[in-house]
């Protein structure tokens, strides 16, 4: 069943295996879908697991308001992207092809300043500047070792510098 139901100027649905007939309610012992835009907010609601002719209460799968602010999980956004699970864990996942890295970068005025990510060519995890294969800062490869300055990290701490110094800093 689709429907698609003009309430008002600014308040459009459209419906798949729901119908409205007072209250929402399913069409579908499987999955129900809305796409609705009311006032200045764009949203794709959805749920699932209920009996045709039960009541559909609608989650919020995916928010945008007219400011451009998403929320996933959510229609309180409080930041450019907002991620929310009110029954678990929040996560994101990034999922690079078969022998590729899968980073996240961080730039400023279009100008990438950092990178961390997975390097698939050295299974290791890597803060760097560019890329996460180029100007490492560091690496926690795949038995945890960790390295400053250095690639390729022998021990459980591994500094390289042309002056490798640690200080400690005392203060009050």
């Amino acid at each position: 069943v689709f429907q698609q139901l003009n309430w008002s100027h600014d308040n459009i649905s459209l419906n798949f295996d729901s119908y409205f007939d007072g209250v929402w309610r399913s069409s579908d012992a499987g999955s129900n879908f809305q796409i609705y835009k009311n006032v200045d907010l764009f949203s794709i609601k959805y749920d699932s697991g209920i009996n045709p002719g039960d009541g559909v209460s609608w989650n919020d799968g995916f928010v945008m308001d007219a400011s451009g602010k998403v929320g996933i999980g959510t229609d309180n956004r409080l930041d450019h992207l907002h991620i929310n699970d009110d029954s678990g864990d929040a996560r994101i996942l990034l999922d690079g092809h078969t022998n590729f890295d899968a980073e996240l970068k961080f730039a400023e005025a279009g100008v990438v300043k950092y990178t961390v990510g997975h390097e698939a060519g050295t299974d290791s995890f890597v803060i760097g500047t560019t890329n996460v294969d180029t100007q490492k800062r560091l690496i926690i490869d795949s038995s945890g070792n960790v390295g400053i300055g250095t690639d390729s990290p022998e021990r459980p701490l591994h500094i390289a510098s042309s002056t490798p110094y640690i200080v400690f800093d005392e203060t009050d």
